[in-house]
This record gives C-alpha cells, sequence and structure tokens, in this order.
C-alpha cells in the first residue's frame, strides 16, 4: 500500500482526534516515571546496599523477563479471547499488584529480610505481572484509535515513556541520595495506582467477548508464531528484536558497572545525565510518525537502525580508553545515549504502527505475545551473560564487543521487504 496523497496531520491534532488515548498515554507517563525510578534504584540497591556485583546486576535484568519467555505465550491466548473492558480490568489489576509487590522491597530492607535472591524473587514476581499488562496494553491501543492515527498515537506513546526516562532518572539520582535505593522505589509503587485510577476509566467499546475457539490452546499460540514466521516484514523486525535484545542487555549492566565502580560516578550525577540523553529519545517518538507518513515507515524504520548503530558504537568506545570522570564521563554518556534512544524510540514505535497494521484483528495479541517471547528471550540471556562475563574476564572488553555485536544487528532492517514498506493511512 501507499501513503495518501493528504498531508497527515500534527501529532498533535491527531491526539486531539482521539480523547481516549490521552488517559491511556496519561497513564504510561505517570507508571514510566516510577518505572524509571526503579531501574536505576534495584541495581544500585544491589550494588551500594546489598553489597552484590555485576553478575546479580545482570540478574535482576533477567528476572525482569524471564517471565516473557515463559507466560506470554499462553497469557497471548487468553487475552485474544477477552472483550475490551476486560482488557481494561487486566490493565488495573496489574497495576495493583505491582505496586503492592514494590511496596513490599523497603519493608524488607528495613527489617533485614531483604537479600539478593529475595530481590530476585520479586522482580521476578512483578515481571511476571508485567507480561500481562504489557500484552493488554498493545490490544488496547487498536481498540480505542482508529487505523489512520496509530503512527501518532504509537509515537506519543512512546514520547511519553521518554519525557519518564527525563524525569525519572533525576529523580532516582535524588531519592538513592537522599532516601536509599531501598525506599526509592515506593514512588514506583505509588505510580501504578495513580496509573490504575486513570486506566479504570478508559472508555472502551463494550463489544462483546470474541467466541471461545475449539481449538487446543497450544494450536492458538502457533497462529500466533505462524503469522510471524510466514510474513517477511514481521519476522525479520522480530530477528532483528531478539539479536539486538541479546547484545545490548549484555551491554548495559557491565557500563553501568565501569561507570559506577571504576570511574566513581555519584547516583546523583549518572541519573542527571540519563535524564538529559533521555530529550532525544522524546524528540525521536514525536517525530516518528509524521516522518514515517511520509518516507514510508519501512524507510523510516531502517533509517533508525543506522542512527541506532552509531549511537552504541558511541556508548562502546568508552571502554577502548581508561573512563573519564565527571562531567566528561557524563557528557560523553549524555551524548551517546541521546542518539541512541532517539533512534531506538522512534523505531519502536513505527514497528509497533507496522505490526497493528498487519495483523488481523483477533491475533494481534497471540502476535505480540510470540514477538516478545522471541525478542525478550535475548533480555534475560544478554544480560546474564554480559555480567558474568564482565566478572570474569573485564569490564572493557565486554562493553566494546557488545556494542559491536549490537550494531551489527541493525543491519537486519535495511533488506528489502522491510526498507520498502509503505502503509496507508485508512
Amino acid at each position: 500500500m501507499t501513503v495518501d496523497a493528504a498531508a497527515p496531520p500534527s501529532t498533535w491534532v491527531a491526539l486531539r482526534r482521539s480523547p481516549a488515548v490521552l488517559r491511556l498515554t496519561s497513564s504510561v507517563a505517570v507508571s514510566e516515571v516510577g518505572t524509571q525510578v526503579t531501574l536505576l534504584a534495584l541495581p544500585l540497591l544491589a550494588l551500594l546496599q546489598l553489597g552484590a556485583g555485576a553478575g546479580v546486576v545482570g540478574l535482576l535484568t533477567a528476572a525482569q523477563f524471564l517471565p516473557w519467555v515463559v507466560l506470554a505465550l499462553p497469557i497471548g491466548a487468553t487475552v485474544d479471547r477477552w472483550s475490551p473492558p476486560r482488557h481494561r480490568q487486566a490493565l488495573v489489576a496489574s497495576d495493583l499488584v505491582r505496586a503492592v509487590l514494590l511496596a513490599a522491597l523497603p519493608v524488607l530492607y528495613a527489617t533485614g529480610r531483604l537479600t539478593a535472591p529475595v530481590l530476585l524473587l520479586v522482580v521476578l514476581a512483578i515481571g511476571a505481572t508485567s507480561v500481562l499488562a504489557e500484552i493488554t496494553s498493545g490490544t488496547v491501543v487498536p481498540e480505542v484509535v482508529e487505523r489512520g492515527l496509530l503512527a501518532h498515537v504509537n509515537g506519543s506513546i512512546e514520547a511519553a515513556r521518554s519525557l519518564a526516562m527525563v524525569v525519572g532518572p533525576a529523580l532516582a539520582g535524588v531519592l538513592v541520595a537522599g532516601f536509599g535505593a531501598s525506599k526509592a522505589v515506593l514512588v514506583d509503587a505509588a505510580s501504578f495506582v495513580v496509573s490504575a485510577v486513570l486506566l479504570a476509566r478508559l472508555p472502551v467499546r463494550n463489544q462483546a467477548a470474541r467466541p471461545r475457539s475449539e481449538a487446543r490452546l497450544t494450536g492458538l499460540i502457533r497462529e500466533g508464531v505462524d503469522v510471524l514466521r510466514r510474513d517477511p516484514v514481521l519476522g525479520r523486525l522480530c530477528l532483528w528484536s531478539t539479536t539486538s535484545n541479546l547484545m545490548g542487555n549484555a551491554l548495559t549492566p557491565v557500563v553501568l558497572t565501569l561507570v559506577v565502580r571504576e570511574a566513581g560516578m555519584p547516583p546523583g550525577l549518572l541519573g542527571a545525565t540519563l535524564a538529559v540523553a533521555a530529550v532525544g529519545g522524546v524528540a525521536g517518538a514525536l517525530a516518528s510518525g509524521p516522518l514515517a507518513l511520509r518516507v514510508g515507515h519501512g524507510g523510516f524504520v531502517a533509517g533508525s537502525a543506522l542512527v541506532l548503530a552509531v549511537g552504541i558504537l558511541g556508548v562502546g568506545a568508552i571502554g577502548l580508553v581508561a573512563p573519564p570522570h565527571g562531567l566528561v564521563l557524563a557528557a560523553w554518556l549524555a551524548v551517546a545515549y541521546a542518539v541512541t534512544l532517539a533512534a531506538n524510540v522512534a523505531g519502536n514505535a513505527q514497528v509497533a504502527t507496522i505490526r497493528q497494521h498487519l495483523v488481523r484483528q483477533g491475533q494481534l495479541a497471540r502476535v505480540i505475545a510470540a514477538w516478545r517471547t522471541l525478542g525478550y528471550a535475548g533480555i534475560p540471556v544478554g544480560a546474564a551473560l554480559g555480567g558474568a562475563l564482565g566478572d570474569a574476564v573485564g569490564l572493557r572488553p565486554v562493553v566494546v564487543c557488545s556494542a559491536v555485536a549490537f550494531a551489527l544487528t541493525c543491519l537486519i532492517p535495511l533488506t528489502n521487504p522491510i526498507r520498502r514498506l509503505r502503509l496507508g493511512t485508512t
């Protein structure tokens, strides 16, 4: 298909035409602020308060995403059978469960019962709940948004996540420095409560639940996997997701350990650095919808992959020299991560749009589940492998090799089925 000749509306005009998305986007923004606090606070809790090393930091990342490998496929098959009101109920319940789990962490630490294994178990439980929430959320978007606005809406949701990355890390640095990492996660617990309140009033169509299929659960799951196997665009994009997640998460815990342990970057400066870098993600997300409609969604994703490769090589270059300190190190990381996040967030927004266009109604939850199972499988493997190698052979070699391998994965979206794809606006 080709893009309609009429000029596409701006992102803000598009959002005003879809008021339900304002509530959904607000929910994402609020909860993501808390999540960004936790993403920084949990590794610092392990490193600074529990005395753990890079291996445990890698396992924390693995524990967040391992439930996707185990639970996503059956959950996706189940969510596809639910009606929109049931989807809303699942989102609210997931937020409240995660709030309770996070609130338990400072209590466990204060009573001396929080150890590295207990922390990993809590993170596993949060990750399991997040599987249901994220699959359901991906299904809700095309239920409340008209098809021609999906590119804009996905961009706005990713912008909300990126804006949270501006506020969250800086807030995390202040909270960890002032109150300790164990108490900082209470902000995330509160954000999930606010998100639940917003989602409880999300306007959804009151259509009936889809008829239960006579097929076995394994058969329903196979349908979602088959969509990825047969579609050359979706299959390649899923492969890119898997390989880039593997390499990116081998890199992340090792970079964090390098800048905290060897370079001595304080939590406040680290949080501020990541917040500045996240501005790139906001810009990339807001620009992604209009640009993708003008140049074609496939070409836009291919271009974002090239920029992503440049940014991640900039991050990896820190392993080639003795790490600088203070503001020099902060500036290096801010620029490299700003480029990385701008490309990554923009590309992710329009990959979601491509998926919503190419997958037929009633299959989207299963396709998302299969996609995330395969794509996220690389996250726990990469995180655990990167952390273990960092402890065994040194941090700098792992940083450089992981960054180069990540950049090589960005060649996948340059293939013709993706690069030449154009979606219609109707």
